[in-house]
């Protein structure tokens, strides 16, 4: 079984670096453009479903990879982190500990990595056990790419996990 995973498309809050978090966004322009450049590379994969976050800027992506041809599943676990009083503002305004896993920043509803982890780790072994010998398409966001990657690859000894997730759209393949 194979696993992809692709980030979404590039958004106006992605170009401003500013956390979308759970900010419902749709893609921009040149998100639609990353992402119909990638249906080449899709339609040779031999996908068998794509299963995608609920937020728009995800639909969206799974909805043009899908080319009309593939199902797809929304689960709520592909959500992207929540960032709390962060939604919204500049990236600058906190420090690299965020993308640290063993920190836990105090900042007002921001989701910690390790509730991440859990309730996207469901979801994967969910799939380990119900899509044997298919291919999957996740399609979802920045801190869930790292939770997937760390999941498959572990946690990075020093805990950064800046360097674990994907480019807007980006895709990564994983073997299940």
């Amino acid at each position: 079984m194979n696993l992809y995973i692709v980030r979404h498309g590039i958004t106006n809050s992605n170009i401003n670096n500013v956390f979308n978090g759970h900010y419902d966004e749709d893609l921009n322009k040149i998100g639609i453009t990353q992402i119909e450049n990638l249906i080449n590379d899709i339609n040779n994969l031999n996908l068998d479903l794509i299963i995608c976050s609920p937020l728009l800027r995800a639909k969206h992506t799974a909805k043009i990879l899908s080319n009309e041809k593939l199902p797809i599943i929304v689960d709520n676990r592909l959500i992207e982190r929540n960032m709390g009083e962060l939604t919204q503002k500049e990236k600058t305004v906190v420090d690299k500990r965020l993308w640290n896993y063993y920190e836990n920043l105090k900042f007002k509803d921001l989701e910690n990595f390790q509730d991440i982890c859990s309730r996207v780790n469901s979801l994967l072994e969910e799939i380990k056990e119900n899509y044997k010998e298919k291919n999957i398409l996740l399609v979802t966001h920045a801190f869930i790419t790292r939770v997937i990657d760390i999941y498959f690859n572990g946690i990075p000894q020093n805990g950064d996990l800046r360097k674990c997730g994907l480019k807007n759209g980006e895709i990564k393949k994983y073997k299940i």
